[in-house]
This record gives C-alpha cells, structure tokens and sequence, in this order.
C-alpha cells in the first residue's frame, strides 16, 4: 500500500485517518502481549500511519513530519509480566509508540509513558488554553469489555473530559477492525 498512489486501502482506514489529522493528542492504551502492542492495533498503525497521513517522502531522501500538530503522545501499557521481564524483553510497544511514532510528529510534541496502573490522566499538561477544547485521539485495542483494558480506557476518557478535552475513541474490537490485509493469496505472492 506504501508505494501505490493511495495508501488508504479502504473507508475505515481513511475515517481513522481523518481522526488522527483532527487530533491534538493521540493516546494509545492496550495490553501488552509478548512485550508488544496486540496484532490489530500494530495492523492499524500499519495501515494509518502511512504516507500522506503520517510523514511525506520528498523526491530526496529525506521525509517531511505529517504529524506535527500533535502535542503530546501517550501510551498505557498494560503488561502480564514483571517490570523486569519488560525490560529484559525490551518493550517493543513502548519503542513502537514513543520512538517510531514519535518520529512522525514535530519538534514540539511530547511522549509520555504509563506502564501497567491506571494513573489520572486529568494532569496539568492535558487542560484546555483559553476554553480552546483539546481533541485527543484514543485508540483502545482489547476484545472484552469487562477487562482491566477497559477500565482504564474508562478512566482515561473521564479524566480527559474532567481536563477540558474532546476524546474520541476509536475501539479497534468494537468496530471489528480486520487486521489482515483484504488482498486475493496471489497478489500477495507478487509482493
């Protein structure tokens, strides 16, 4: 999809991608499985952190930012494993979000990072300058409703709306996302 002339493969994927270039603040709050993001939220940011949405690629070698307007980046993890192990397996989720992703927005925008308890999210740094309301982008990725996942989306949501913000959720299971690619086994074989 990178190299075609619409990297947006479909509806769903350009609706998330019109989210994200509304969006002041992304946040991203999953479990963590084998000290990474689940395979539908990496699948997501695969196919909406594209070019045009994410960065631009001049006609040189360089690549132009395509989130700069985004202010602060948050990931909450969730992990099933010690704080040791996490660290042992170098937390690629955390890599993916403050580092990669990072990298697409501009010079001012911050990341920040919470790891496994549901800390307030109604901090100074999320309030609204001069009754402008904050949009922030949440993208929550777990299957079950009753989980831990789930209330921490919760918290976040109401600490956001407590600060001034304008959250919007995108529930990746909620809206059964498809992960995979919709392309037929022989195109995928001329890849």
């Amino acid at each position: 999809a990178y190299f075609t002339d619409e990297p947006l493969i479909g509806a769903e994927t350009a609706e998330c991608a019109a989210l994200v270039r509304r969006a002041d603040n992304l946040v991203f709050v999953y479990p963590s499985t084998l000290s990474t993001v689940p395979p539908g939220l990496k699948g997501w940011i695969d196919r909406t952190f594209v070019p045009g949405v994410a960065f631009t690629l001049g006609d040189r070698a360089g690549s132009k930012h395509g989130l700069s307007h985004i202010r602060n980046l948050t990931g909450i993890a969730l992990y099933d494993e010690s704080r040791l192990d996490v660290l042992r397996q170098g937390d690629n989720g955390r890599r993916l979000i403050r580092r990669s992703i990072r990298l697409c927005g501009g010079l001012r925008t911050r990341s920040h990072w919470i790891g496994h308890d549901s800390s307030s999210m109604s901090s100074g740094r999320w309030r609204a300058r001069d009754g402008v309301r904050v949009k922030v982008v949440v993208a929550y990725a777990h299957p079950c409703e009753e989980s831990y996942a789930a209330a921490v989306r919760d918290r976040v949501i109401g600490g956001l709306r407590v600060a001034g913000c304008q959250p919007l959720l995108i529930d990746l299971y909620g809206s059964l996302y498809d992960p995979c690619l919709p392309f037929p086994v022989a195109d995928a074989r001329a890849l």
